[in-house]
Parts: structure tokens; C-alpha cells; sequence
């Protein structure tokens, strides 16, 4: 085979081996962003191609060529990152390729080999080989003006030199980084005149080839710079020098800087880069001197440059490579110059040798060890999944996207990837450009101002609360994500004209067929300044409850049902289960960390309590609540999404597994001695004594005991048979074999509100039952069944009509009981007036109190078998959100009826029941109307 065409079909062989092992490494193609400076390149790119001039309408402190070139490939493929980050891997195969030929023409296959080696060892490449940056491309077309002037066949030489000004010119033109190759490529070109077998070289025709090309170069950059308009010098350089003296990156970069980013990202190449420079000393060739030469002066530059970021050394690997492919092959070679090479010192070592050799093997092996820890960074990097962040910027973004034109963001590729395009002056919205005041928050809002129609999406820097409150004077605040346990925020800002929707409004759409816009549509009033509770449109101060009348701080979160966060969340995971709109998941998670910010530093749930953007410190344990099932429907919704993420193959955010262990920490960690919980911690009065209403305990006993089958902890097992004990303890004796809804310390029922007086309570008996028959199918212990049939015994017998019971009983006498809210108690209903009959369920039957129907079935079941109860139990838990939280449970029933919110208010409670009857109409199949409709 001729030299040329073996020479040809090794490089196309390496060509394809290249690709395919960056194909191999990952999916690169699917990462969201690499680095923000893609963002703002794309978007350069595709306001280019939109008619928009660099320099004059684009702010942008880079060279152009890229971007017109990549102003091409969006023409061909409009909004496609893929699209770009092929382009960026082609340019990538030139270094790669180029690299390859240099040092094979003046060293051999073998060392030329080990340089490309070195180099796609290093992270750093191949992560920059598919990112939307100008650096990369900027060293591939000068690796490739080296490779051009450094051919040895002396046809068309001049073209070749004028070819190779041309192409050093572009690599200045997309990046000016590169000047510091300059001397090693004016090197190359004097040396590109030198006959290898000849001795010595004509000093003219190096001087007239180093002159072309210098002359070449100074066209090709003037030539059109002047007819483009590019060179600017207020952009193009005085930010970068600006930048250098502000406080903010003074010390960001040096000399040890310098080698530990060389050192974590391009181990190999420092390396044997380093063993390079020595075997060049003890060999010098005029190859070698230009590798060192661009080595030394591209070092030099950046130990002094700031500030130095992560991509600037790529710069030195190329070299390095270079040089480290020479001192590989050479250390492989039995006759190798570096073998032979024997400093006196040497001598004295040889009574060492094994020593010598079990370093050099350790050593060995750390290098391995490094490369291959390089690339599978690489590979991880690669096959990143985007946040959940990111996932939610975008759909928060094309939820409005029919009313938007262009996008206002500090991550310019969240518009990117929704195809739509940054103003011009904000394509470049960068920190260097804000530290420098080349861009002012004045500058910005005026931006804003007169972008019609625009959307406004902030999640990279850190905004002042001024500049955000000018914002919301413009357009409407639809989200305000927490990101991290700092307290920075992500915000969202619409053009939407009104984000109040009534209560009329929201239940004369509930025909409509997509839900989940339907949902979401709704979904922006009710969580945007905090989750949960309600919002008076007049003057959007947000409340706790109906009957609450001091508005609460900003951001508040609201753990308590009815009307929780966890609420407005189970509802979206719900929907996102029958539609797949992701979207919904999305919102879902933001719901979840809100949660997880306002939990205590011990795991539980006050009422409410601001997340903030100032100081993300969890509150303590004070007034945290067992009460209206905070704490266990928080934790249900967390288990909820967790097992949601997993199906819809998102990340699990870290904040979700540490919330749920906490909080289920928290409940085993705050049990009474003897068993029981309170209704709430730190308080004062009844709220402190063992608390069974609304299912505070026994509701803890059931997740409990979940917790135990999810996770095998016995810890919560452990917890729950002592609270079971406890209700064994506390169980009326004879024929009132009930439980009541609080007891004293002795474990006598005690009264709580004025209206609620000791006695034994229909409903709180039905939650023990429930708790009981969980203890006693998780354990085995008969004590807990027949606890559980007593007290399903006593239900049966206290009816006061069939299927009806009175909530409270007399102690002793079994008689129905009744109070007034000033504490007087009665034995008949109808001494109570109407208003104080409709404020409390005194009386009911299935539809008012469920949890007795459900406890009476599945007491009847668990004779069937343990199997029968957890049928029965699947099937209840789909027929409401959070259905084994009484408080907070909504039922997917269309025909249920819902309690409108006071005239004037969002309401949150409101939103999650009409949820919740969409969804029941959404699934297209016969509906639960009650537990009493379960088989």
C-alpha cells in the first residue's frame, strides 16, 4: 500500500474510532446544558439568523465567526442543540485528526497515537468536544493551521501558508485566547521551508514564508472585521480587562489554580506532558520546540489571566498532548531515549531497585487509576439527567408561550429550548458582564418594558428583592421555586392579564377534556407568593383558614388540612398519573421541597411557616402539630412522589429521601412514654394530652406501620405496637368498649374544646379500629384483633338509627351527647342552635363519618383473611387523594358536592376538590362515591 493512502485510511479509521467512542460514552446529545455559555452562543446564533446585527442590536463580548456559523446550522435545524453540539464535535474530529498528523510527520505512528490518546483521556476535552463554547472550536482550526503550514510537500507551498494565515485568522475570529499560539505558529512557519534531507535551510524562504503568512493573517482578521462591523473594542476586549480588576475575580485563577484544573481534568496530558518537556531538552527537534514554545507562552498567559475559567486550559492539553505522545512512545520503546538516559545519580539507585520498581508500579496504577476516573466522569457527565429545575423552567414556560414572543431569562437556553428568542441586548446576560456593569438591573427592566408580550424566568443569579418587585409592576409573579438549602429562588413572571380565576369560573369549566391545562391553568394563583391556605383577591393577603384573620408573611407554607400544600401536590401527581403531562410532576416537586424547606430541624410540620428566600434555617420544633393529620399526609405525599419520580424516571431530588427519613424520625423520636403522641408539641392546655380526634395517633400508628413495610425499619414497627399498647390500655372496659377522642395523663378521657366533652367517640373509635387491624395484620398479635372487634362491637350496638351515630357518647351511660361552644352539655340536638348543629358532625352516617364504614368492612374482611382487607384496602385508596388522611382527603366523586370559598377568596381546598372530581371524570369509568361503594 502507498504511504499517502495508508496514511489516509489511518486517519478516516481514526476518524470513525473517535466518533464512535464519543457515541459511546454517552448521551451528550440529551444533556440539558453543559455549561450557561451555551445558552447564550445558541441564542446569539438564532438572533442572527432572526436579521439582528452582532455588536449593535447583540451585545456580545466574543469574536463572530462562531456564531455565524452556528447562525447556519440553526437555519438547517431551528432550535436544535443537538444540532449545534455535532457541529462543536466536527470541529473536534479537526483537532483530533490534526493533532494526529502533525506528530506523526515529524515523530511516527507510534507517538502519534499516544497524543490523541492522552488527549480523549482528559475530561476536559472530550466534555468541551460536544459543548456550545468558542474555545474548543478556536484551538481546532489553529491545530489545524499547524497541521496545513507543516506539510512536507513542496507543491503549492505559498497556497499552503496563505491557507494557513486564512484559518488561523478564523480561530482568532472565534476566540482571541488562541494569540498566544501565535509565536509557535509564526515558528511552524519558519520552519516550514526546511528540506529534511538537506542539511541546513534556506534563511530567505523562511523569512518570505513567515512574512506571507503574517500578512495573510493581518488581512484575513482586518478584511472582515471591517466589512462585518465585528471589531468593537468596548465589548470585545474592555469587559474582559474590566473584569480582571474587580474584587469578585481577583483571585480566581494562578499559578496552582492553573495545574489543579489541569491536574483533575487532563491527568494524563500534565503528565506525560511534563516528561515531554524534558525528553525535548534532551532531544530538541523543530516539532518539539514548537509544541514547547506554544506551551510556554499559552502557560505564562494564564497563570497571569483573570479570571481563569474551567475550559481556558484547554489551551495547554493540546501541547501537552503534543509532548506527552513523544515521552509515551519513548517510555514504551525498549531503546527509547528516556531509558537510556542514566543522570549519575542513577547509580546509587541500584541498590534499590525493587524499591524503585514497586514506586514506579504504585505510581503507574495512580495514573490509570486517574485516566480511567476522567473518563468516567465523562461519562457521567455525559449521561446527566436534567433537574428537575430545569425540567420545570421549561414547562413553566410554554405553559404561557401562546402569549409570548420573546423570553426575559438569565439562562438563555430555558427560551432556547421552548424555540423562542431572548431581546438581543440580553443575549449575553452574563456574571461578567453584571459584575463589570456592563449590564445594570435599570437596564434590564427597560428591557423588559419594551418587549411585548414577554415572559421573564430567573433562576441563575441571585436578584434583589427591588428588582424583582419593579418586575411584578409589569407582569404577573406565576412561580417562585426554591432551588436549594441557600434560599435561592427561581422566579417566574407572565404576561397573563389576571391570575385570579373565581369559584364560579373554576366549576363552570370543569367540562372541559384537557385536564391538565385545565389544572395548571388554575394552579399559578394558588401557590405563586406561598402553597396552601387562601388568598383574598382584593389585596392578595394570603390566610391560614376561612376563619383565620391575620395574613400571613410571604412564602408561607401551609402543612395543616384542609387546604395544605401537600393537598395541592397530591392532586397534581394524581393528574400527571392519568395524563402524563409531565408538567405536572414538575409542579409536584416544587410543592414537595416547599414542604421539605418549612419542615423542623427535628422532621415536623408547624400549621404553617415561611420559606424564604433570605435565610432558608428551618424552624424548631415549637408548635409543630400531630393535628388534622399534618404530619402523616405530608409524609404520604412525600412517599407519593417519590414512588412518582421513580415511574416517570426522574431524579430523586436529595431533599426527598432526608424529608421523609426526618419526619418519620421525628414522629418515633417525639412519642410519649407511654406511648401515645400529642396533638401538638410546645403547647399548652388539652393540645399537649394523647390525642385520637381527627385522627391525630392512630392516623401516626397506620404510616407507621406503612413506613415499617416500605423501608423494613423495625424502629417504626417498634413505635407503632407501643402506641398500639397504649390504645389496648386506654380502650373503654364492659359494654363501652370505645375509645375516646383525647385522654388525661392517667388515660381517662378528658375534654378538649369547650364543645367537645369527655366522652367516647363514634368517629375516633373507627380510626382505632383501623390502626388496630393494621397492628394486628402486621404483627400477629391477637391482642390487637380483638381489641379492634370490641370496639367494632360497640359501634354496631350504638347506632341511634340504622347506619347513623351520634359523634360523641356519655362515659357510663352510652347516651348521645352534645355541647354548645360555651361548654354546656345535652342529650338532644335540637337544643343546640343552628348555627352551632352546622359548625360540627354531631350526627352522621357513612356519607359524614366514611372512616366508620370503612372500619366496619374491613373488620368484616379480616375474617375472610388478611388478603381480603388488602384488596379492599387498594381499592379504597383509589377512590380519594391522600384517602388514608381523613382530613385531607378529596374524593374523585363528580357528583359530590363542594363548599364554595368565601366570596372574594382562592382557595386552595377549593382547587384540590375540584381536582379532584376532574380527575374522577377524566378517567372515564364508574365511580366510587363512597367507601360504601368499595367491594
Amino acid at each position: 500500500m502507498h504511504p499517502s493512502t495508508r496514511n489516509r485510511f489511518e486517519e478516516v479509521a481514526l476518524l470513525i474510532t473517535f466518533i464512535i467512542f464519543m457515541m459511546i460514552l454517552g448521551e451528550w446529545w440529551s444533556v440539558y446544558e453543559f455549561n450557561t455559555d451555551e445558552g447564550l452562543n445558541l441564542q446569539k446564533a438564532a438572533l442572527v439568523n432572526s436579521g439582528y446585527q452582532l455588536y449593535s442590536d447583540i451585545w456580545s463580548d466574543q469574536p463572530p465567526v462562531l456564531t455565524y456559523i452556528l447562525a447556519a446550522v440553526h437555519e438547517l435545524f431551528p432550535f436544535s442543540v443537538t444540532a449545534a453540539r455535532t457541529t462543536i464535535l466536527l470541529f473536534s474530529a479537526v483537532l483530533f485528526i490534526s493533532l494526529f498528523r502533525i506528530v506523526r510527520r515529524f515523530e511516527g505512528r507510534g507517538p502519534a497515537l499516544a497524543a490523541v490518546s492522552i488527549l480523549a483521556s482528559g475530561k476536559l476535552y472530550l466534555t468541551l468536544s460536544v459543548s456550545v463554547m468558542i474555545g474548543l472550536p478556536a484551538i481546532a482550526l489553529t491545530v489545524l493551521a499547524i497541521d496545513i503550514l507543516t506539510i512536507n510537500s513542496p507543491a503549492s507551498r505559498w497556497i499552503r501558508t496563505v491557507t494557513a494565515g486564512i484559518v488561523y485568522a478564523l480561530a482568532l475570529q472565534i476566540k482571541l485566547f488562541v494569540v498566544t499560539a501565535a509565536p509557535a505558529l509564526l515558528l511552524a512557519a519558519w520552519f516550514a521551508k526546511r528540506d529534511e534531507k538537506v542539511n541546513g535551510y534556506a534563511k530567505i524562504d523562511s523569512i518570505k514564508n513567515s512574512i506571507i503568512f503574517i500578512i495573510t493573517l493581518i488581512l484575513s482578521i482586518y478584511t472582515p472585521s471591517l466589512l462585518l462591523h465585528s471589531y468593537h473594542f468596548e465589548q470585545l476586549i474592555l469587559p474582559h480587562t474590566a473584569a480582571a480588576s474587580t474584587a469578585i475575580y481577583a483571585e480566581s485563577g494562578g499559578f496552582t489554580a492553573l495545574l489543579t484544573h489541569l491536574w483533575k481534568s487532563s491527568t494524563a496530558a500534565l503528565l506525560f506532558g511534563t516528561i515531554g518537556i524534558l525528553l525535548t531538552t534532551l532531544h530538541f527537534s523543530r516539532s518539539r520546540a514548537v509544541a514547547l514554545l506554544w506551551l510556554t507562552v499559552g502557560f505564562i498567559a494564564l497563570t497571569i489571566h483573570r479570571p481563569l475559567w474551567f475550559h481556558h486550559p484547554l489551551l495547554l492539553v493540546i501541547p501537552l498532548s503534543w509532548l506527552g505522545g513523544i515521552a509515551l512512545a519513548d517510555l514504551l520503546n525498549s531503546g527509547g531515549r528516556l531509558r537510556a538516559y542514566r543522570p549519575p545519580y542513577f547509580e546509587n539507585l541500584g541498590r534499590y531497585r525493587f524499591l524503585v520498581t514497586i514506586v514506579i508500579l504504585l505510581l503507574s496504577l495512580q495514573l490509570i487509576a486517574n485516566i480511567w476516573k476522567n473518563i468516567w466522569k465523562t461519562h457521567k457527565v455525559f449521561n446527566q439527567q436534567s433537574s428537575n429545575y430545569d425540567h420545570h423552567a421549561v414547562a413553566r414556560l410554554k405553559l404561557f408561550l401562546d402569549d409570548t414572543q420573546q423570553l426575559v431569562t438569565d439562562r438563555p437556553m430555558d427560551a432556547y429550548r421552548v424555540g423562542r428568542l431572548v431581546p438581543p441586548e440580553l443575549a449575553v446576560w452574563s456574571s461578567k458582564r453584571r459584575s463589570t456593569h456592563a449590564i445594570t438591573d435599570e437596564d434590564v427592566l427597560k428591557i423588559i418594558a419594551r418587549t411585548p408580550a414577554t415572559q421573564v424566568s430567573l433562576r441563575r443569579f441571585v436578584h434583589t428583592e427591588d428588582f424583582l418587585s419593579q418586575i411584578e409592576k409589569q407582569l404577573t409573579l406565576t412561580s417562585s421555586v426554591l432551588k436549594s438549602n441557600k434560599g435561592k429562588r427561581a422566579f417566574h413572571f407572565s404576561p397573563v392579564s389576571s391570575k385570579y380565576r373565581t369559584a364560579d369560573k373554576i366549576q363552570a369549566e370543569l367540562k372541559a377534556d384537557d385536564l391538565a391545562n385545565k389544572l395548571l391553568s388554575k394552579l399559578p394563583h394558588a401557590n405563586t407568593t406561598g402553597v396552601g391556605g387562601l388568598w383574598r383577591i382584593t389585596d392578595n393577603k394570603h390566610y391560614d383558614r376561612p376563619s383565620s384573620s391575620k395574613p400571613l408573611p410571604v412564602h408561607s407554607i401551609i402543612s395543616r388540612p384542609a387546604g395544605s400544600a401537600q393537598e395541592v401536590g397530591s392532586c397534581l401527581i394524581a393528574a400527571w398519573e392519568q395524563t402524563a403531562e409531565i408538567t405536572l410532576l414538575l409542579e409536584a416537586i416544587k410543592i414537595g421541597e416547599a414542604l421539605s424547606c418549612t419542615q423542623s430541624v427535628g422532621g415536623g410540620w408547624k400549621i404553617s411557616a415561611p420559606c424564604t428566600r433570605e435565610d432558608h434555617a428551618q424552624p424548631d420544633d415549637k408548635k409543630t402539630t400531630f393535628d388534622d393529620g399534618t404530619i402523616t399526609s405530608a409524609l404520604y405525599y412525600a412517599l407519593n412522589l417519590h414512588d412518582a419520580l421513580i415511574s416517570a424516571n426522574l431524579p430523586i431530588p436529595e431533599w426527598l429521601p432526608t424529608m421523609i427519613d426526618r419526619g418519620l424520625n421525628f414522629i418515633v423520636n417525639k412519642q410519649s412514654d407511654d406511648g401515645s403522641w400529642p396533638q401538638a408539641l410546645h403547647s399548652s392546655g388539652y393540645s399537649t394530652l394523647p390525642t385520637l380526634n381527627d385522627d391525630a395517633m392512630t392516623g401516626t400508628i397506620r404510616l407507621l406501620i406503612r413506613a415499617n413495610i416500605r423501608n423494613h425499619n423495625n424502629r417504626y414497627l417498634d413505635a407503632a405496637r407501643r402506641a398500639g399498647d397504649y390504645l389496648l390500655k386506654v380502650q373503654g372496659l364492659s359494654t363501652q368498649t370505645a375509645f375516646a377522642q383525647q385522654y388525661d395523663t392517667d388515660g381517662i378521657p378528658t375534654a378538649a374544646r369547650t364543645f367537645e366533652p369527655a366522652a367516647y367517640a363514634s368517629l375516633e373509635t373507627a380510626y382505632a379500629i383501623n390502626a388496630l387491624i393494621d397492628l394486628y395484620i402486621a404483627t400477629s398479635d391477637e391482642h390487637y384483633r380483638s381489641a379492634a372487634e370490641r370496639a367494632a362491637t360497640w359501634l354496631r350496638q350504638s347506632v341511634i338509627a340504622p347506619e347513623q351515630w351520634a359523634r360523641l357518647y356519655e362515659v357510663a351511660s352510652n347516651r348521645p351527647l352534645y355541647a354548645s361552644r360555651a361548654g354546656e352539655s345535652f342529650y338532644s340536638i335540637e337544643q343546640l342552635s343552628d348555627d352551632e348543629r352546622s359548625r360540627y358532625r354531631w350526627i352522621g352516617g357513612y356519607e359524614e363519618f366514611p372512616d366508620i364504614k370503612l372500619a366496619l368492612d374491613r373488620m368484616e374482611l379480616l375474617k375472610q383473611g388478611r388478603e381480603a382487607v388488602h384488596t379492599y384496602d387498594e381499592a379504597f385508596e383509589n377512590t380519594a387523594l391522600l384517602a388514608l388522611s381523613p382530613t385531607a382527603r378529596a374524593w374523585f366523586d363528580p357528583e359530590r358536592a363542594i363548599e364554595n370559598p368565601p366570596p372574594d377568596f382562592i382557595s386552595s381546598r377549593h382547587y384540590v376538590e375540584s381536582c379532584a372530581q376532574m380527575i374522577g371524570q377524566h378517567r372515564q369509568q364508574p365511580m366510587l362515591h363512597s367507601p360504601s361503594s368499595v367491594p
